[in-house]
């Protein structure tokens, strides 16, 4: 198993429960999600992915955590977002200005557009999809978990109708597209 984060400190705190525990087969990488020599040192380029997990990636590191698990043909991938800032205030749709004329209604709305265009993409490469609460909402109110199980069969027209989906919805959005080549 690989665990990566940014944070030195952290994956030199996980290594230090993990020996302490006597887990084995953990490796821990202080690096960028986006640093493909990370994953081929690990592992060698040929390995198989079977499980990505994202735990509160901030903001647009959700986005690249589930680029990096489609990228890896992972065959699950259990992601809970975390600050939805990015699109914030760049919704640009006259229908939904009711919304994003206030605030605090235009952040709640950025939190469910946000997960529901990473829902879409996710559908997009193949994946059957799933929107649960992680824990008690009384708990914390970010408990989303997006869920993803890699499709056994999933054919070009499939594949060209959900982006025709996700394209359709960026427009409606009047969202940049340049934010979104993540995606692609």
């Amino acid at each position: 198993m690989l665990c990566v984060d940014r944070k030195r400190d952290v994956m030199e705190f996980c290594k230090g429960v993990s020996e302490q525990i006597g887990a084995e087969g953990l490796i821990f990488k202080a690096a960028d999600i986006a640093d493909n020599d990370v994953y081929d040192t690990a592992f060698g380029e040929n390995a198989r992915t079977d499980l990505v997990v994202s735990l509160h990636a901030c903001d647009t590191a959700t986005d690249l955590v589930l680029r990096r698990a489609v990228t890896m043909g992972a065959r699950v991938i259990l992601s809970t977002p975390c600050c939805h800032h990015e699109l914030n205030g760049k919704i640009k749709c006259r229908e939904l200005s009711f919304l994003t004329s206030h605030s605090m209604l235009s952040r709640k709305l950025t939190d469910a557009v946000t997960d529901g265009l990473r829902v879409m993409m996710l559908e997009a490469e193949g994946y059957r999809t799933s929107t649960v609460e992680l824990i008690d909402p009384d708990e914390t109110p970010k408990n989303l978990m997006i869920r993803a199980v890699k499709r056994r069969r999933f054919g070009e027209a499939e594949r060209s109708g959900k982006t025709a989906e996700y394209n359709d919805a960026i427009a409606f959005l009047g969202l940049d597209g340049s934010y979104y080549d993540i995606y692609k």
